[in-house]
Parts: C-alpha cells; structure tokens; sequence
C-alpha cells in the first residue's frame, strides 16, 4: 500500500528555490533514505510533508487522497510524526509534558498525567530508551532529547515516521537497537523516511534511495547494489578522497591540562576526578554516551562552568578561576555541540556571527568601535573559503541548513588563529562532504602544532581524528590510551559502563 506520495512539490523562499519539482513515494513496510549535501532541500522538503511549510506548487497524497497539511497538527492527525535534526521541545517541561502536547489524555476535566507516565515508561521501557517522564527536558542530554523527540512520535502512533538524523547522538550498540526498533516498526506496516550523512548507516536500513541536489532529485536507486563511494559522489557531484595526511609534531609540551576536577550540577557531581593533558600538535578525543558528562567537561574547559575542586592549567598558568572571554582572548577557540543555542544568533547576520566573541578583537575594533569594513571583508573571506552556502554576508544565520552553520562556526574559530581547540560534536549533522572539509580543517591545525580536545559520540571521528582517547562514563574518565590500542567495540563497552580500568 502506498503511504505516501508528492507530485511536483516546488517550495520556494524569495527569490530562492529550495525544491525543485519533487515527485517522490513511500510504501507500507518500507525504509526511504534522502541524501544529499547540506542545503540540498531534503529537511525543507519534510517540513512541508510535516506542515511547517506550505509547498509553492505540488501537491502531497497521503493514503492515494491529495490533502493539504496546513499544520504539524494536520500532519500527526494524518498519522505522520517528525523526529527533527534540531528538537522541537519544550526545555521547562517534563518528559512526559512535552510528549503529551496536542494530545493530553483526560480524566474527566483534568489532563490524566498518571495515564501519560505510564504510556511513555511503557514505550521508553519497550524500545530501551530509558528516559523517566518526569525529568525535566532542560536539564537532559542532547542524546537524551534526541529519545525523547522520539518517544513523542511513537507516543503518537503513527503509520509515517520521518527521522532527520536521528543517529548523530547515539553509539555503535545504540544505532544497532535503533535499527532493530525500525525493523520493527517496518515489519508492522509503517513507512519511514530517514535522513541520514552516515552512508554506511543508509545501505544498512534502507530499502531505496533517494539523492537531491540543489533541490532537485537526481536519482532513485535501490540500497542493495549501491557502494558508500557511489552514493558520496552522486551527492558531492565529485569523487570524495577520504585520505588525511597526519604530520609527525613535537607533543611534548602540555598546553591545557585538568588535575583531579570536580564540577557539580547542584547536588550531583557531574565531573568526577578528571585529570588529562592536551599537547600541542595532538588531537585528544573524549569518547562517551552523551549524559555523561562531555557537554560539562567542554563547558568547564571554555569557562562556561565552574570548578568546585581541581585545577585547570593554559600555557603553564592557572586558569581555574578565569571566565570565557578571558579564554576566547587568550586563543582557546570553542566549537559548541549544539550551535543553535551556544554557537550563533539566528537573528544576526553572517558577518555579525562570525565576530561574536571576538568583537573586540584589534583585527575589528579599534578605541572600541567595530570597523564594520573590515568585517565585511573577513566575513567574504572565510564564506568564500569554507564554502558556506549561503546568499551573502548579511543573510541571517537562520536562513542557513545545519551544516553550511557548522562551517560558519568551524571558519570563525579556526580564522582566529587559537592555540587550543575545543571542537564539541563539530561535525554532528552535516554531509559527508562537509565532514571531509572539516576533518582536514581540524587535522590541518593540529598538524600546524595546535592543541585540540575532540569531544564526539561519532566513534569513527574520535578514530579517525585522535593521537590519543579517553573514554568517560558518569563523569569519570574510565580508560585512556594511545590511538590504536582500542578495536570499536571496546570502545563501546567503556562507553556504557560494561567495562573499566584506567590506562589501557
């Protein structure tokens, strides 16, 4: 049975068409992957199958009816559900209380959060999603919002399921349970749409493919056949050369270091004991399940947190005490895990956000006034030389797709020339072309003799990228050793607490 189909869809902003004429299908008991670069038109073209965008032209049939979805609401009652790249929740709210929204069950006049509790446990206990309704969706991980996104739409009963990335947070054994729970899901009927960059991921659970372009469908093909090679050049329009030269360099010298750190978050400790160095020419990359301290660990080491025990060590000199300007100015540049919220002001335009954090910086200011000239210039050279997609230098960040921000972030720290990198998830949601750009990029600065603490829960980038890793679990740091002495399921097994001890 045909689920889902659109005929001719065209969505166009301004002057600008996002899609191009886009004729698609999804069958019950059936798996469709969407590639394409950032920027392709794939996450406008769900949004208008999820009601945020009406189409300009083109028409959506659901069930072999054409209907016209005007809302997310029209979307869920037509029994699609959208798990986003960026989440749609609430943070003030509970687990429960964001789920529910749209859909509280009644007992008599009063919503029956007792009966909502217990459907969402059952579901989260089902799929192995531990998430507790009553945790407060603010104080969550960004993996955990991730399973919370999709509770809400397994909490919706839905027949489509669209997920826009919804591995970039999750480990090897987590992907390997996501892809059962969609086997699952496909052996009951429903149809789902994946938007996925890890191609590896797409021939594994995709029945057919397709690649956009600028757009524009460029192709359909069955997953059972296809290559990763084949699928990244259709994408890129050119051969990907995967092939990183590491440089040998001096990493003797510490430039950032933790001894026995210890942060709270209120009563609950959420760094515990942590003692590492970073050295110049290396990459450092901190492995772990997100929740277990990465984010505080990276929001400690820019100065975002304070420290209740340890110290914190730059270039031989105590900075335990010091804040975020004081570090951005002293060139520990910052890549945040989630760049909507830490990272840019949607409002701004490009130049303004590539100057945030560095406004005062002699290069754009002088006797405090910003030189808004030179900023032009810079912000043309860094668009123009890490590819950013985009209309201009006054475009506002928000316009841009996820991962042509990613670029905007990696070009205005990587352009300030820092001693010290702390790149958090730096390539979460982005294209396999983008994610070859910023590997260089990072590999380039580490082989110029810059230090680098690399925080991902993609275990082929802390691999690829890393001299040395540690592994962290309830915010401990439960091994460290040499790249090259774990295989990746041992990497896991640390990773979850299934296995410890200290130096490999």
């Amino acid at each position: 049975m045909q689920l889902l189909a659109t005929h001719g869809i065209s969505k166009r902003f301004g002057d600008f068409w996002a899609n191009k004429h886009i004729s698609l299908h999804l069958d019950s008991g059936e798996i469709v992957s969407l590639l394409g670069e950032n920027g392709a038109g794939k996450t406008t073209l769900m949004n208008i199958l999820y009601g945020l965008y009406r189409p300009t032209e083109g028409s959506v049939f659901i069930k072999g009816k054409a209907h016209g979805i005007t809302s997310p609401k029209d979307a869920i009652d037509m029994g699609i559900s959208m798990v986003h790249q960026h989440f749609m929740l609430v943070d003030s709210l509970t687990v429960v209380e964001n789920i529910i929204i749209g859909k509280e069950p009644r007992k008599g006049w009063r919503i029956d959060i007792r009966a909502a509790n217990e459907r969402v446990d059952e579901l989260s206990s089902l799929y192995g999603l531990n998430i507790r309704g009553e945790a407060e969706v603010g104080k969550l991980s960004m993996g955990e919002k991730q399973r919370v996104e999709l509770l809400k739409a397994l909490y919706n009963d839905c027949d489509i399921l669209i997920l826009d990335e919804p591995t970039a947070v999750l480990t090897p054994g987590e992907v390997d349970n996501f892809f059962a729970i969609l086997k699952k899901l496909k052996d009951a009927g429903k149809g789902i749409i994946l938007i996925s960059h890890k191609l590896k991921e797409t021939l594994a659970i995709a029945d057919r493919i397709y690649i956009m372009r600028s757009g524009e469908i460029i192709t359909e093909t069955r997953a059972q056949g296809a290559t990763v090679d084949s699928l990244a050049e259709q994408m890129v329009g050119r051969p990907l050369d995967s092939r990183i030269e590491r440089h040998e360099t001096n990493a003797e010298a510490s430039v950032f270091s933790l001894r026995h750190v210890d942060a709270y978050e209120g009563v609950r400790k959420v760094i515990d004991g942590i003692s590492f160095d970073v050295k110049s020419g290396t990459i450092l990359g901190i492995a772990g399940v997100d929740g277990n301290g990465q984010t505080e660990l990276v929001e400690l080491a820019v100065g975002m947190r304070k420290v209740s025990d340890g110290v914190v060590t730059y270039l031989g000199k105590d900075i335990t005490r010091t804040d975020v300007r004081y570090r951005l100015g002293h060139g520990i540049g910052y890549v945040p895990e989630d760049r909507q919220s830490k990272g840019l002001v949607g409002a701004f335009t490009l130049k303004e956000n590539l100057v945030l954090g560095y406004e005062r910086d002699k290069r754009f200011s002088h006797r405090g006034v910003v030189d808004w000239k030179e900023v032009d210039g810079y912000a043309e050279d860094v668009i123009k030389g890490y590819d950013v997609r985009c209309q201009g230098k006054e475009e506002h960040a928000s316009a841009l797709s996820g991962g042509n921000q990613q670029k905007l972030i990696i070009g205005r720290v990587l352009e300030s020339n820092p001693t010290m990198i702390v790149a958090a998830q730096p390539t979460r949601g982005v294209d396999i072309g983008a994610v070859e750009y910023i590997h260089r990029k990072l590999i380039d600065m580490r082989n110029k003799g810059k230090a680098i603490l690399l925080v991902s829960a993609d275990l082929d980038e802390i691999m690829e990228l890393s001299d040395e890793i540690a592994v962290v679990y309830e915010g401990r740091i439960v091994s460290m050793a040499q790249n090259g002495a774990y295989t990746k399921t041992e990497l896991g097994s640390f990773m979850t607490g299934a296995r410890s001890g200290g130096e490999k």
